[in-house]
C-alpha cells in the first residue's frame, strides 16, 4: 500500500511519487503545512531526541521504508521546525537527502517543495527565521540531567550517528550511548564532543572540570 503524491513535472508531464504507507506516520499535507514553532531549542523537544531511540533509524538504506522512524515522527510536536531545518540549511540539504526529516525521506521532501504544482505554489521559505545549528540553540546552559538529551538532539539535527561520533572520537559505541542516556562525559572528551558538534562544551557538561582548559591536544 502506498501514499500516492501527484506531481507536475517540468514540461507539463504528470508524475507520481509513491511512498510506503506507514500507519501513524505524518501525511504529506501535515509535513508541508505544519508551521514551525519558532523555538530555537526545538530539537530538544523533537520526538527523535529520546535517548532510548537509535538515531540510525533516521538514516536508513535507500530501500528501507524507515517505518519506525516515520511512525515516531507522527507524534512529533516540532514537525514544522524539522522540515525547515532541512530546507533552510544548504549543507543539510546536500548531505541529508537520505535521512528522514519531519517523517519524509529528505529526497522526497526536496522534490515536493521544489515543485510549485504540488501545493499551489506555497512558499516554504516564509518560516525561515531560525537556524537549528545557530548559536541560539546551544548557548543556554543546561543541568547535567539534560546533557544526554541535548547531545541526542544535536546529533540528530546534524545527521550524526552513534557509530560516526564514536569513530570520530576514538571511543566505543557504548560510551556514546551512555552519554546519550545521561551518564557524565569526561571533561576532556566533552570538549572534543562539543567541538565536533560546534557547541560550547558547557552545554554538554556544565559542571565539568575546567582545570585543563586551554591545553593543546
Amino acid at each position: 500500500v502506498f501514499d500516492r503524491v501527484h506531481l507536475g513535472h517540468r514540461g507539463g508531464r504528470a508524475g507520481r511519487l509513491e511512498l510506503p504507507l506507514v500507519p501513524g506516520a505524518p501525511t504529506v499535507d501535515q509535513v508541508l503545512d505544519t508551521p514551525p514553532t519558532g523555538d530555537d531549542r526545538w530539537a530538544e523537544r523533537a520526538a527523535c531526541a529520546n535517548p532510548e531511540l537509535d538515531p540510525d533509524a533516521w538514516w536508513p538504506d535507500p530501500t528501507d521504508p524507515a517505518e519506525q522512524a516515520r511512525r515516531v515522527c507522527g507524534g512529533c510536536p516540532v514537525l514544522g521546525d524539522c522540515r525547515q531545518a532541512f530546507l533552510d540549511d544548504p549543507n543539510t540539504r546536500r548531505h541529508g537527502t537520505d535521512g528522514i526529516w519531519a517523517g519524509l525521506p529528505g529526497r522526497v521532501l526536496l522534490t515536493l517543495t521544489r515543485n510549485p504544482n504540488r501545493d499551489g505554489g506555497r512558499d516554504h521559505t516564509a518560516h525561515r527565521r531560525h537556524n537549528p545549528t545557530a548559536a541560539s540553540e546551544a548557548n543556554t546552559p543546561v543541568d547535567p540531567r539534560q546533557g544526554g538529551q541535548r547531545l541526542t538532539a544535536l546529533m540528530n539535527t546534524r545527521g550524526l550517528t552513534i557509530d560516526q561520533l564514536a569513530a570520530d572520537l576514538g571511543v566505543s559505541r557504548d560510551a556514546v550511548s551512555n552519554w546519550r542516556a545521561g551518564h557524565r562525559t569526561p571533561g576532556d572528551l566533552a570538549e572534543r564532543v562539543a567541538r565536533r558538534l560546534g557547541v560550547d562544551p558547557d552545554q554538554l557538561s556544565p559542571d565539568r572540570d575546567h582545570s585543563r582548559d586551554g591545553i593543546t591536544r
